[in-house]
């Protein structure tokens, strides 16, 4: 039986101390890094919309560590950006695309955060149906 080699997400060595603070505060109080990570993700792809390449990698969470939804969220935008399904054939090119959204994603987290938003899930998804009503309705 063949074992299948766990994949490693990566973020700069440099925002380990950004997780760990954010697992203090707010909303993230408490989560585990894979749930900021992914929302990361999902942040990075929907404000920023295009990632950014990893300066200094640092390993940071196996694919292990992600339940299913987060595992399909991940998916969904390395498919959404490669307007492929083929893409989900190959693992590294879903953490690398993974990996880059969640760099441009976290700095927009910690942003939301440092703003004392008091609803920060609300604001989260305030911000996902701008983004849906002003850039992709009727191009899905």
């Amino acid at each position: 039986m063949n074992k299948v080699t766990p994949k490693r997400f990566s973020i700069n060595k440099s925002d380990r101390t950004t997780y760990k603070k954010l697992k203090k505060l707010g909303p993230f109080k408490g989560q585990h890094n894979s749930c900021i990570f992914v929302v990361a993700v999902a942040l990075g792809f929907f404000k920023a919309k295009n990632g950014i390449e990893l300066d200094d990698p640092d390993q940071f969470l196996h694919d292990h560590n992600l339940t299913e939804r987060q595992k399909s969220i991940i998916k969904a935008v390395a498919v959404h950006k490669e307007n492929n399904l083929e893409v989900l054939a190959n693992q590294d090119k879903v953490v690398k695309i993974a990996n880059e959204y969640a760099n441009a994603g976290l700095p927009l987290i910690e942003s939301m955060v440092n703003e004392h938003d008091p609803d920060f899930i609300t604001s989260l998804e305030d911000k996902m149906v701008d983004y849906f009503d002003t850039e992709k309705m009727g191009k899905i």
